[in-house]
């Protein structure tokens, strides 16, 4: 995706003054603070993909032998995970402890720690399609693996599922992803998405080390359910480019559409097959005239603010 994601420690240790007489009582400190990679192994997923920062303030119980036990005191903003990866990180944490009357004593400190994302901006959502069919980003599933992803309920019931999925590769470059959406609930359809990207390198070769991906399980029409208004024959005769159209040359798009408030989508260009011939900015054109449908609308993927690819496709009659 072209970013890097970093992470930058602010360490607040209830430290005091040096000791001015040997036998004066210390408090505990952290040896060896937490570097910028450290951090970012254990930054959450999706907070990370959303361009969410945090703030963990950990308690932290320290043994007279320098060994500590720590627990999220607070943690801003709440239920992102950030408590949970802070805890983490201070598994092997060594202090340096307190001391009573020049021996080493027990003692409880606090540290806070900033997870600082380099990012503001949300990722993308790239689009996987798990019926078989060509997805907007062009990586298809094979016939077996929806056959081995497809939630067996969900299957038996004919019901049709979304999930939104968040990735990020680690430092050791393990592929670690959380669930940030599905629907409908109770089907499975989040897990089996996990367990797709894990197991299919596959599906997701094409979509960096870090991504945001919506997977369809789809054993109806899609396009059917997601969208009630549609780009028509006139709107690509009208923007289809026209010395590519006198040379006969077709092409492809994925313009990056925002979804508004009135179900409408904003298009910017997207990447373009061939380049150089005018796909990208006719593609963003047609795209704006797909619309939401009230049904689909909050979906995993389709809430209002979300950015979804809109794959099209320009072919000459013959």
């Amino acid at each position: 995706m072209g970013r890097d994601f970093w992470t930058t420690l602010g360490l607040a240790c209830a430290l005091g003054a040096p000791a001015a007489h040997a036998q004066e009582a210390t408090r505990a400190h952290l040896l060896t603070a937490p570097d910028a990679q450290m951090l970012s192994d254990v930054f959450p997923v999706i907070p990370l993909a959303n361009g969410v920062s945090g703030r963990v303030v950990l308690a932290c119980d320290v043994t007279d032998d320098g060994g500590a036990s720590c627990h999220a005191a607070d943690e801003t903003p709440a239920g992102q995970g950030f408590g949970v990866a802070a805890e983490k990180l201070a598994l092997n944490w060594r202090f340096a402890p307190a001391t009573q009357s020049g021996q080493p004593a027990p003692s409880a400190i606090q540290v806070s720690i900033v997870f600082q994302n380099a990012s503001d901006t949300p990722l993308e959502i790239f689009e996987i399609d798990a019926d078989g069919a060509e997805g907007i980003a062009h990586l298809p599933p094979s016939g077996d693996a929806v056959n081995r992803f497809y939630p067996s309920r969900a299957r038996e019931e004919a019901i049709d599922g979304r999930a939104l999925v968040a990735c990020i590769t680690r430092s050791d470059q393990q592929l670690d992803c959380a669930i940030e959406r599905e629907a409908p609930e109770g089907y499975e359809f989040g897990a089996q998405a996990l367990a797709m990207l894990l197991e299919e390198p596959g599906s997701r070769s094409h979509l960096g080390p870090a991504f945001r991906v919506v997977i369809d399980f789809a054993m109806h029409d899609r396009f059917g359910t997601r969208w009630d208004r549609f780009p028509t024959g006139r709107d690509f005769e009208q923007y289809y480019p026209r010395p590519a159209l006198r040379r006969g040359i077709e092409g492809r798009s994925a313009p990056w559409c925002t979804i508004q408030i009135d179900r409408t989508v904003v298009c910017a260009v997207g990447p373009e097959e061939p380049a150089g011939e005018g796909f990208g900015l006719a593609a963003a054109h047609i795209a704006m005239r797909f619309r939401v449908s009230a049904v689909a609308l909050g979906r995993p993927g389709l809430a209002v603010g979300d950015q979804i690819g809109i794959p099209i496709s320009f072919r000459i009659s013959r």
